[in-house]
């Protein structure tokens, strides 16, 4: 990307016969992923780079991409939910949430001040078989997504998916088998080949991921200091609603950065702004 920039920086200065003023980037996804990254590796590239939601944790969210999946696996197993349960869940979640920002809008303004109750879908004895309500099994699997994962020793390894995502969960968490987001990462550029099978899966993968982070995609250095001396701007942006990329590592992230940037007496708000914007998928 850095090459594509000083070429196009070229071609437009030819092409206009002067300098360029300014520069900025914008992007989303892997896009908000480049934009981090060129302002951590090549910071004189922009004047200023807009990110929305980040996959910064490269070596981490696929790793969560292909969990997600996992733990709604196999199909037919008592724990399993089915994309008709969590169209419910959605529902009821809208249904609890909405409401408690004040205004009734089918918009979840912050989902971590929502106090969710998920027992209200707890099928009685004769609903087992039920569409539209959860066995404890399944109520389990529900709790998982919504919980932060840990894996031994209390290790984090990449947040949960928030109240209000359900509509994109189908994407993840009820397909057949997980995702090839997170399989075909590790199949082919964690290097464990064409034959893995996400059976075998074990948490040694994530060191695994960890130690070879694979074309050095993850944005690991939170000293924005080169940029911010320079000048430069950033505007960051996460949809609450995200059922892609989880919502919270944009959190995690705006919190990195401040804890690194903090003891070197730099304010972010002068260089760097972070948004959680409600309904955003």
């Amino acid at each position: 990307m850095h090459g594509t920039v000083v070429n196009a920086k070229q071609i437009v200065k030819s092409f206009y016969g002067k300098d360029i003023a300014y520069s900025y980037y914008r992007g989303c996804s892997t896009g908000g992923r480049q934009g981090f990254k060129e302002a951590q590796l090549y910071p004189e590239d922009f004047d200023g780079i807009v990110a929305g939601a980040p996959a910064w944790w490269t070596a981490h969210l696929q790793m969560h991409n292909f969990y997600m999946g996992y733990r709604n696996l196999p199909v037919g197993a008592p724990h399993r939910i089915s994309s008709q349960q969590v169209a419910a869940l959605g529902a009821e979640v809208l249904k609890q949430c909405d409401p408690q920002d004040g205004v009734r809008d089918n918009i979840i303004s912050n989902p971590r001040a929502c106090i969710f109750r998920p027992e209200t879908l707890l099928c009685n004895e004769n609903e087992a078989n039920s569409t539209s309500c959860f066995t404890q099994a399944q109520m389990e699997t529900v709790t998982t997504i919504y919980s932060d994962w840990f894996e031994a020793n209390q290790t984090f390894v990449f947040p949960h998916l928030e109240l209000g995502s359900e509509s994109e969960w189908n994407m993840l968490v009820t397909v057949n088998e997980p995702t090839s987001l997170g399989t075909d990462y590790i199949r082919y550029m964690l290097g464990l080949g064409p034959n893995w099978n996400w059976r075998d899966w074990n948490p040694s993968i994530i060191s695994l991921s960890d130690r070879m982070n694979p074309g050095n995609a993850t944005f690991n250095d939170f000293d924005l200091s080169p940029f911010h001396k320079r000048g430069g701007k950033i505007l960051h942006y996460h949809g609450w609603s995200d059922g892609g990329i989880a919502t919270g590592s944009s959190v995690y992230l705006y919190n990195q950065i401040l804890r690194t940037m903090q003891p070197k007496r730099v304010k972010l708000d002068d260089f760097y702004r972070f948004f959680l914007v409600p309904g955003l998928k």
